[in-house]
């Protein structure tokens, strides 16, 4: 009889060590999913990415990450894990959680989201009319104006009065010009004969000012035309490529002068305070356009090359945004709404020019083209 019992007690712990030796933890059941892909570098706080790959379970708990920064995930099939990107997420790794181990699945750029408005884009079209464009395609959608067979020149964007404003040649005065402004919801013009100036820049709190060639910028009134006070004295070098910083408030431009001695010409970068008329300058590289955007970058085109970033304070080149090419690049604006470098390439094929449209992403650099009609000037509405 005791026999019996040793017996059954030596089986019941043989047995026992045996399904401790064989059988494997539910831990060790467990892998990570092998990861193939996932479906974008780019996303707006809001967006849904998937990670594709093999072994995903619906019954595991993942945890996606997006440069330390959880998302939330949607779904979870055997081939694929979706997450959405979180509304405070930044640039950087994705990383996916599962059992406590965290492998890196790619990298990701969060770009700003698209604004509820949508810029507006303006073509003129010379000693003619302006036209509103297709800002995707850059086709005419339809005609605002019909101005006439005066050049209509020096032309900028009122943010404050939704205008286009600019200058036509006065028909009475050779010394005067014709202050016109558009209203772009109605397509009417008001005009009245004023000084003129070389080059007219509008704030989006509702300041003009107007530059005097080989001498000074002036503030004007924006209803009127007429002149105010003048801002600061520049010199009788001529300043060119003006554009107003509204993130700094300065108007930001260059000079150039030829130096006999190096045979070349010499640029220096300038910001002029819009308050107080402080002039700061510094010797810079010189570019063909200066771009600039609303919340404070700085972009220059190097002529038949490239358009880079700059530092705004300084002026220095900081990165190459994207190589455009031989041919000339002109007709430059920035479109807050979509993150564009917006204008065109010109080809003169022996008998005529042909025009391309030019779209530049200012997170990635991505270039989208377009044969279109092409135009003298393009203007943005940005809301």
């Amino acid at each position: 009889m005791k026999n019996i019992y040793l017996m059954t007690l030596l089986s019941v712990l043989l047995f026992s060590c045996s399904s401790d030796d064989s059988s494997p933890s539910i831990e060790n059941m467990t892998q990570l999913p092998t990861i193939e892909s996932v479906s974008t570098t780019t996303a707006t706080a809001g967006d849904v990415i998937t990670i594709t790959g093999k072994n995903f379970d619906s019954n595991t708990t993942y945890v996606v990450k997006f440069n330390e920064v959880e998302g939330t995930v949607t779904e979870v099939t055997p081939t694929f894990l979706k997450a959405q990107v979180p509304e405070n997420a930044t640039s950087g790794d994705i990383t996916l959680t599962s059992n406590g181990e965290t492998i890196v699945v790619g990298s990701i750029q969060i770009t700003p989201p698209t604004p509820t408005t949508a810029s507006r884009l303006f073509g003129y079209i010379a000693n003619d009319k302006i036209v509103e464009l297709n800002i995707e395609t850059g086709e005419e959608i339809n005609t605002l104006i019909t101005i006439g067979q005066d050049y209509f020149s020096d032309v900028t964007f009122s943010k404050s009065t939704n205008e286009i404003i600019g200058h036509l040649p006065s028909q009475t005065n050779m010394n005067d010009e014709i202050f016109y402004k558009i209203n772009v919801a109605t397509g009417e013009a008001t005009q009245k004969e004023y000084s003129g100036y070389e080059r007219l820049i509008a704030t989006n709190t509702g300041k003009l000012y107007g530059y005097v060639a080989y001498d000074k910028i002036v503030e004007l009134n924006i209803q009127t035309g007429e002149e105010i006070s003048t801002l600061a004295t520049i010199g009788p070098d001529y300043f060119k490529d003006i554009v107003y910083s509204e993130s700094t408030n300065e108007i930001i431009g260059q000079i150039s002068v030829f130096d006999d001695m190096s045979n070349a010409y010499m640029f220096t970068y300038y910001r002029i305070n819009a308050d107080t008329g402080e002039i700061t300058t510094k010797a810079y590289t010189g570019y063909e356009s200066l771009i600039i955007t609303d919340s404070g970058k700085l972009y220059g085109y190097v002529a038949y090359d490239k358009i880079v970033e700059l530092d705004i304070e300084t002026g220095e080149e900081l990165s190459t945004l994207a190589t455009i090419g031989q041919d000339y690049f002109s007709d430059v604006v920035y479109s807050e709404n979509t993150n564009e470098i917006i204008g065109q390439v010109s080809t003169f094929d022996g008998n005529s020019n042909s025009y391309t449209y030019y779209r530049i992403n200012a997170t990635t650099g991505e270039i989208t083209t377009k044969a279109y009609a092409g135009y003298e000037h393009l203007i943005i509405k940005n809301d």
